[in-house]
Order: C-alpha cells, then sequence, then structure tokens
C-alpha cells in the first residue's frame, strides 16, 4: 500500500507530455514496436503499424536481408501496449491481454487459432527466450505478468509456472537473466532449462530522478542490464561481473524543451555489444521533439567495468519534421537500424523513415553473427570473453616494425643530409680564405725587397 501510495504521489508530481501521433501530418504511418530475435534461426524482423486515424487495423510487417517481405493484418477491438516478438517457427502479439500467434516458417503467415491466451494482466510486458539448453534442442518460453506475477509459458502458450514474483513495468531477457524493474529496484533472476526462475540479486537506480518510474530498461545477450534515466540524460548500466556496481553512458538528450513521456515506449534495445537508444523528444535544429537515435558500442569485453572510453558513438540518425518521435521503437540487424515512430507508408508497399543501412558499423564488431567485441578480437562463447585476434595481432606488430624501420630510415636520410651540409659548408669556407689572402709572398736575401713568387705552372 505504501508503495502504491508513493507510486499516486509520484505520478502526479511528474510533468510530461504524453504521446500523440496526430500532432504531425506529413507522414501517415507510426510504428509503435520492432522486434529482432538475433538467437533465433528466424532472421526476419518484424515491425508493427498502425494508421492513428485507424488505430485499431494493426500491421505486423517483417522484412529479411534476402527473402521477401511478409506481412500480417490484424484487427484490434482496443489498443492495449501492442508488442511483438518471434521464435524461428512463430509469431507472438500481444495487446491488451491477449495474445495471438502465427506460423511464420511458410511463406504465407497462417494464424494458430488453437493457440491464443487471455488473462495476462492488460499492461503486461512481452520477453521471449529461444535458447539451445542441449546441443541442437532450442527451447522457447515467453514471460508475462499474470494478476501482477511473473508467468512462464512455452512456445505453445501452455502455463509452465506461475511464479509469485512480482511483476513490473519492464520486464527483458538477456542469455542467462531475467531482470525485472517496478520502480527504482531491478530483480534479476537466472534462467534454468526448464524456463523456471531462480533469485539471482537485485540492483537498483542510482541518483535523484522523477522521470524512472517510467523510464524503460532492456538486457542484451551480454546479460548487461542498461536503464534509461531520461531527465537526468545518462543510461544506468549493470554488468554481470557486479550487478551491484553501476556506471553510466552520459549526456544523452531524451527530449529538450518539453519533457516526453517514456512510459511503455520501447525506446531501448541491442544486438550483441551494440545499444541502441531512441531520443524520441529530442530537437532537431528548429524541429522540437523530432527526434532521434543514438548506437552505442560497450567494450565491456575488453575494457575495464568502470573504464571511460567503454562506451563508444558509432552512429546517428536524426528525425527530419517537429513530432516525428523519432526513436518511439529501434531495433538492429547486423545490416540494418531500424528506427520506429512517424513513418510513411507508400503505395508499393515500403515503409518511407523506417531503416537505415549499418553494414560500415556492423563489420567492425561483428563476426560469425555475434557482435560482443570491436575490431581486432573474436568471441570465445565458452569463456565468455573476447579474445585479441593473433593475425590481427601479428598484422599489428608488422605495421609497428615497418613503422619503426621507415622512422629509422627516414633519420638515417637526415643525418647524411645533415652531415653532406656540414662538409660542403666547411669546403666553402676553406675556398673563400684561400681566395681573401691573395698571392704568396717569398722572403728575399737581406736588405732586399721581398718578392713575389712569379711561379706559374
Amino acid at each position: 500500500m505504501l508503495l502504491f501510495l508513493l507510486f499516486i504521489s509520484f505520478t502526479f508530481s511528474l510533468s510530461v507530455e504524453p504521446i500523440n501521433w496526430t500532432r504531425d501530418t506529413t507522414y501517415n504511418n507510426v510504428v509503435s514496436h520492432i522486434y529482432f530475435n538475433e538467437n533465433s534461426q528466424n532472421k526476419y524482423t518484424a515491425a508493427l503499424r498502425y494508421d492513428p486515424s485507424t488505430p485499431l487495423a494493426i500491421t505486423i510487417d517483417m522484412f529479411h536481408p534476402k527473402l521477401s517481405q511478409k506481412t500480417i493484418k490484424v484487427t484490434a477491438s482496443s489498443v492495449v501496449r501492442p508488442q511483438v516478438s518471434m521464435s524461428t517457427s512463430k509469431l507472438f502479439f500481444l495487446n491488451d491481454g491477449n495474445v495471438e500467434v502465427w506460423n511464420v516458417s511458410t511463406a504465407s503467415p497462417t494464424p494458430l487459432k488453437m493457440l491464443t491466451l487471455t488473462g495476462v494482466d492488460k499492461n503486461s510486458p512481452l520477453a521471449l527466450l529461444e535458447k539451445n539448453f542441449t546441443a541442437n534442442k532450442p527451447s522457447v518460453f515467453l514471460y508475462m505478468c499474470k494478476d501482477s506475477k511473473i508467468a512462464i509459458y512455452d512456445e505453445n502458450l501452455k502455463l509452465v509456472q506461475q511464479t509469485g514474483f512480482p511483476c513490473g513495468r519492464y520486464m527483458s531477457v538477456g542469455n542467462n537473466i531475467l531482470a525485472v524493474k517496478n520502480t527504482t529496484l531491478i530483480e534479476i533472476y537466472t534462467v534454468g532449462s526448464t524456463g523456471a526462475l531462480t533469485v539471482n540479486t537485485q540492483t537498483e537506480i542510482t541518483g535523484t530522478s522523477e522521470s524512472v518510474m517510467l523510464d524503460p530498461m532492456i538486457v542484451s545477450k551480454a546479460d548487461i542490464i542498461y536503464s534509461v534515466v531520461s531527465d537526468q540524460k545518462k543510461i544506468q548500466v549493470n554488468s554481470p561481473n557486479n550487478y551491484k556496481t553501476a556506471v553510466f553512458i552520459e549526456n544523452v538528450t531524451f527530449y529538450d524543451n518539453t519533457a516526453v513521456s517514456t512510459e511503455y515506449a520501447p525506446i531501448l534495445n541491442s544486438l550483441g555489444c551494440f545499444i541502441v537508444v531512441g531520443r524520441l523528444g529530442a530537437k532537431s535544429g528548429v524541429n522540437e521533439v523530432a527526434g532521434a537515435v543514438t548506437v552505442y558500442f560497450d567494450k565491456y569485453f575488453t575494457s575495464g567495468l568502470t573504464d571511460p572510453k567503454r562506451f563508444e558513438k558509432m552512429h546517428e540518425v536524426n528525425g527530419t519534421a517537429t513530432y516525428f518521435y523519432k526513436g518511439y521503437s529501434v531495433a538492429m540487424t547486423e545490416d540494418t537500424l531500424y528506427v520506429g515512430g512517424k513513418v510513411n507508408y507508400l503505395t508499393n508497399g515500403s515503409l518511407q523513415g523506417l531503416s537505415n543501412n549499418v553494414t560500415l558499423v556492423t563489420q567492425k564488431c561483428c563476426t560469425n553473427g555475434k557482435c560482443f567485441c570491436q575490431e581486432g578480437y573474436y568471441y570465445v562463447d565458452s569463456v565468455g570473453k573476447c579474445l585479441l585476434n593473433v593475425a590481427h595481432k601479428k598484422n599489428r606488430t608488422l605495421v609497428y616494425i615497418l613503422a619503426g624501420v621507415g622512422i629509422g630510415l627516414l633519420l638515417l636520410f637526415l643525418i647524411i643530409i645533415v652531415v653532406i651540409i656540414v662538409v660542403m659548408s666547411k669546403r666553402n669556407e676553406k675556398k673563400k680564405v684561400d681566395e681573401e689572402s691573395g698571392p704568396i709572398l717569398v722572403p728575399s736575401a737581406e736588405g732586399e725587397q721581398p718578392k713575389t713568387d712569379d711561379f706559374k705552372p
């Protein structure tokens, strides 16, 4: 009860502007959620969109780097925190406490009407884990809120366990953990091979913030927890080697003159150690609340926990019009950065403003589908670390050797030039002295005047 009253008093003290998709009329669609499962064999990215004038007609577009686009149409009776997630063969759509499932392993997605679920909490988050707990045998588990507690389901929506663990506003799964954020606390659970949860530890958002209750949180596949603190312009980072210790990505402007609500906004996503940050309310030039997206790379596996150079800014995209809310939803693959908010649905079926090619960014940090190490390193699953690439080390050593040899030859050349200049200078001085001394006088006998030596060779 005390926590509830605290939440109520906080809510009324926080002054933020709610999202209003109708304020911009230049683009006709909203992409409110984007999902890509980097652990899955399904390399499609799902983008959930609708026209603000007809929000009950929802479209889920599925994009693939090589295959044809797929599309799913949904008619909803109401829209309450719609979300989508995917396993290798199935797509899950959660809206207003109801879950629908499609088979997406075929050319045209087909609804699995026998697999539906009702009774999930209306504003429940949706977290999906697909993992090979045993070799070549992937397991899929879904985590949602039911009666304010965490409920675990399998891929066929069969209840695995109704836990007694409290649910939260945000819930996200990494590789080995599930994190739940409610208020300023983040509860961390270890995920077992049956999908069951065991308490690991908890951590807390540090410092003073008025927005922290609404701000989102995610867990990356490296089991690193990223929590937005929008009014303080930073992201808190808690890492698996010590979840109690927090470091920060600083100077992240989520909004400028207008404090925009981040509640339920999926403005964070990850790909390996890439962190995609949607700055939905940022100003761009003269455009208020245009939004923007910034991509960082977290050098967690190769730098110290508190290394000031741990987070490197890699890429940025800015909104181009007022109230675009660019970055309201985000996702990233090895080829493409997907940016939600306002987009333009064109007659040819494409979405203008959604995708941005980031191949030149990811190729520096991705090897064989794993994006955990910066250039010159490679990731080893068995030890969970980035190791220096020997070939890269040899090449770097060779470069250093060649550079040293080059510098040595340059110094030698300069020394030779200096010696030549000095020798020539002395010769010129001697010649000048000889010329200035005049003819040589030869002494004569006593009493005679000296005579000049008239010898001519």
